[in-house]
């Protein structure tokens, strides 16, 4: 068994900020980087129009992270497929940001959110990532946790 990533409060805060982005004009085309189980991709499905959750589904990728090692990433995944599989606006790139990247378009995104390897200097390589073909920033971005040191 898989166990739950995102609480009732954690859920209706990620729909906010979905209903925030629509309302802002962002509605077609979406990026979730760390989708784990699928909870968070829902989410977006019900909000943009495409959804591509990236993520390489492999174990211990932070010793910090206890979703690195709760379970075994084939399980996440398949928990995952079987709670997106009723979306056809989703699509899995099992790979990390860095690599997927270069497949998306200078200006084809909407929206981008940052859920992944949650390590300071990993949101910050996502956050710097061009998550663009040829280097040119997507907008909005939104990231969990915030890349600032406490």
């Amino acid at each position: 068994m898989v166990p739950p990533m995102r609480d009732a409060v954690q859920a209706r805060g990620l729909t906010h900020l979905c209903v925030w982005a629509n309302q802002k004009g962002a509605k077609d085309k979406a990026v979730e980087i760390g989708a784990y189980a699928g909870e968070g991709t829902v989410i977006l499905a019900n909000h943009f129009k495409e959804v591509t959750s990236v993520d390489p589904w492999i174990n211990g990728y932070d010793g910090g992270d206890v979703a690195s090692f709760q379970a075994p990433m084939k399980w996440v995944f398949n928990a995952w497929k079987k709670r997106t599989e009723a979306f056809p606006n989703i699509r899995c790139s099992r790979t990390t940001s860095k690599d997927a990247a270069v497949h998306f378009e200078d200006g084809s995104l909407d929206f981008v959110y940052v859920d992944g390897d949650h390590r300071h200097e990993a949101v910050v390589a996502s956050l710097e990532n061009p998550h663009g073909s040829s280097g040119a920033p997507m907008k909005p971005v939104f990231s969990f946790p915030s890349p600032s040191r406490s």
